[in-house]
């Protein structure tokens, strides 16, 4: 199945997606990068990294997804903004599955997805 454009009422092209995006990969990095220090150092996490990774994660969270792609990416990010893991285990890895299966991809983890913070 290809990945066709979903919505309607989101930007002709996937720039805005893009950039968000982007923007969201990189405060996932920096809220890794806060969480390492935080444990090799034993004091608090940097509460400016969890700031930014929440408001780069709703900012995704609310682009129109153009792409079937994107909604996996925006259930990673959900998944990561709200401890969706913890609250039911394995819930996000069925939903990407389906949503992986839907474009016939074997395999979520392979795909090309924000990496898991939990």
């Amino acid at each position: 199945m290809t990945d066709f454009p979903l919505s309607k009422h989101g930007p002709e092209s996937d720039s805005e997606w893009s950039r968000n995006y982007a923007a969201y990969q990189a405060a996932c990095e920096a809220l890794r990068r806060a969480t390492a220090l935080t444990k090799h150092l034993g004091d608090e996490i940097d509460i400016l990294a969890v700031d930014e990774h929440n408001q780069a994660a709703q900012a995704l969270i609310h682009t129109p997804a153009t792409r079937i792609a994107h909604i996996a990416q925006k259930l990673r990010a959900a998944d990561n903004f709200l401890n969706l893991s913890q609250i039911y285990p394995g819930f996000p890895g069925l939903l990407l599955d389906d949503l992986f299966g839907l474009m016939g991809i074997d395999s979520g983890d392979a795909s090309p997805l924000p990496s898991p913070i939990h």
